[in-house]
């Protein structure tokens, strides 16, 4: 009896195994269809064939390509058995591609058999089985779950909440049956988690207490499991920061009401007000400070100018050097706090004008060749120095560049003789009093600062120019200096003259008595030579001169014309 039993198992066994064979589960069209299994063969693994070994779960494709061109250029079929970890069979039939290159590709569902699994190709001519003798193992693996974080506001304040959202998913598992968890990690420190309910809209609060609520960058952590087992882990970022201490009103008080937004250099101040608040530290951690900065962009730093007057209050005066920039300046406030070298801080700002401090014309003060002047005036010879020597000892506080001394002549006539300031209280000027018209000269002092505004002194003086005692006498002896130089020159004119018309005179009388005697001496010879008579011819080549006689009274006339002149 008992060995009937156990021959009983065996065909039991055996007849599983048949309707396995021949009746399984088709994982690719989640159904069930009649398979038909082929007997093993032989010469495959000579051809190329390339396929993947590990493949997810609906999410990746099984690829197989065979190519026979080098081997069974003859197949006019060919099919793929997929043997899985349960011994679950499937068949399914190639395409070809192009000539003798076939292909098979499919997805596994969600529920197909995880782990080890194997391929088989068989290739036919027709009903001809040409080889069966490829075999080869892949792995199935679970398509992991996948969750999304998504962080509304990435930088978080103290007292105030982080929020974020997850999405759960996964390809092959429903939604419900998906599990997940989610912490947040400073470090290695957990602040907060939660593994249920199932909520995707989340949040934390972060206390102002710094006790778990360090300043810096914080991890969200979230993990998602299927019911297979897979898991997959996702992180999101947010920085925690500290709240900025907050300026909640100010007040400037400038000093001058017909000048508002206005102070001048050095001299003058506006006073600030500034009150300031937290909502997390205690106020004496709060600091003021304060910088000015022109149109240039150069920064002056006037933080030291505020103090403490009350909890939540600063005041403070501000005022500007000397050597600022005029124009317009913004005024910049900052309320701040440090933490861990960190500067927390918020500001505010308001513009104002930096005006110059004329020179102050009632303080030039000058002196003239050492004497103050007067109204009444100096008395300065003209061949004298004018040295005028100018103070300008708190004339302007921001500094004087150059000075300007004005002289009116006795016409009316305006005369400026400009020059430097030497970067003392003293400036000294000459002028040659021979240079400048005799009378009364009216003299103003000018000076310019640095920014170009000019002032003049408060009141005007006057001083005189005289000539020198010989000078006045000089007219006259000059008159008679003249006057002896031209009668000398006259009389030596005159000397002159007459020694010439002397020796003219002379010459002519010499010359006169010569004249006279040749002519008598030719009135002789002509006396006593004989008159030739008409018939006579003379044989003489030269022409014959005849000459007459001169009368007395002829002759007496010439003379009295020689001797006249």
């Amino acid at each position: 009896m008992q060995k009937k039993r156990i021959t009983y198992i065996f065909l039991l066994v055996g007849l599983l195994g048949i309707l396995n064979t021949i009746w399984a589960v088709d994982f690719k069209n989640n159904s069930q269809s009649p398979i038909l299994n082929v007997p093993y063969s032989a010469e495959l693994s000579n051809s190329t064939i390339t396929y993947t070994d590990e493949v997810q779960r609906v999410v990746e494709s099984f690829d197989v390509k065979l190519n026979l061109t080098t081997t069974f250029t003859q197949a006019t079929e060919v099919n793929i058995t997929i043997t899985y970890i349960n011994a679950t069979v499937e068949t399914y039939t190639l395409s070809e591609d192009i000539t003798d290159v076939w292909y098979f590709s499919t997805y596994f569902a969600h529920n197909a058999p995880l782990g080890t699994s194997t391929f088989q190709l068989f290739v036919y001519n027709g009903l001809l089985l040409l080889d069966d003798s490829y075999v080869q193992p892949f792995e199935i693996i679970n398509s992991a779950p996948q969750i999304a974080i998504n962080i509304l506001n990435n930088t978080v304040y103290r007292n105030g909440f982080v929020f974020f959202n997850v999405t759960p998913s996964d390809a092959e598992t429903p939604f419900y049956d998906l599990t997940w968890s989610w912490e947040i990690n400073f470090g290695i420190v957990t602040i907060n988690s939660s593994t249920s309910p199932k909520l995707t809209n989340l949040s934390h609060f972060f206390p102002i207490s710094t006790l778990n609520t360090r300043l810096g960058q914080y991890v969200i952590k979230c993990i998602v499991s299927d019911d297979d087992g897979g898991s997959t882990t996702t992180y999101g970022y947010f920085t925690l920061k500290n709240n900025a201490p907050i300026i909640t009103d100010y007040e400037v008080t400038f000093p001058d009401v017909l000048n508002p937004d206005q102070i001048l250099r050095e001299t003058e101040e506006f006073i600030l007000s500034v009150n300031v608040s937290d909502v997390e530290v205690l106020p004496e951690n709060i600091n003021l400070r304060v910088k000015l900065t022109d149109e240039l962009g150069t920064i002056y730093w006037r933080s030291s100018s505020m103090e403490r007057s009350t909890l939540w209050n600063f005041e403070g005066n501000i005022s500007v050097l000397d050597n600022y920039r005029l124009g317009e300046y913004t005024c910049t406030i900052e309320a701040y706090e440090v933490i861990a070298t960190i500067d927390y801080n918020t500001s505010t700002s308001f513009t104002f004008i930096v005006g110059n401090n004329l020179p102050d014309g009632q303080k030039i003060t000058y002196t003239i060749n050492g004497n103050i002047p007067t109204t009444s005036g100096l008395r300065i010879k003209e061949f004298e120095d004018i040295m005028f020597t100018v103070n300008v000892t708190n004339v302007d506080i921001e500094g004087i560049e150059f000075i300007r001394i004005h002289l009116i002549s006795p016409e009316g006539k305006e005369y400026i003789y400009p020059f430097l300031n030497n970067e003392d209280d003293y400036m000294e000027y000459t002028l040659s009093a021979k240079d400048l018209a005799y009378g009364q000269w009216i003299t103003w002092i000018y000076v310019v600062d640095f920014d170009g505004a000019e002032v003049h002194s408060l009141l005007s003086y006057s001083f005189d120019i005289l000539p020198e005692r010989f000078t006045s006498y000089l007219p006259w002896i000059m008159l008679v200096i003249g006057a002896v130089i031209a009668f000398g020159v006259s009389m030596a004119v005159l000397g002159t003259r007459y020694i010439t018309l002397r020796r003219n005179f002379d010459n002519l009388l010499s010359r006169s008595g010569d004249y006279i005697k040749q002519e008598v001496k030719t009135s002789k010879a002509i006396s006593q030579t004989p008159k030739p008579t008409p018939t006579e011819k003379t044989e003489s080549s030269e022409p014959t001169t005849s000459t007459k006689k001169s009368s007395p009274t002829k002759k007496h006339e010439l003379f009295r014309k020689i001797k006249k002149k």
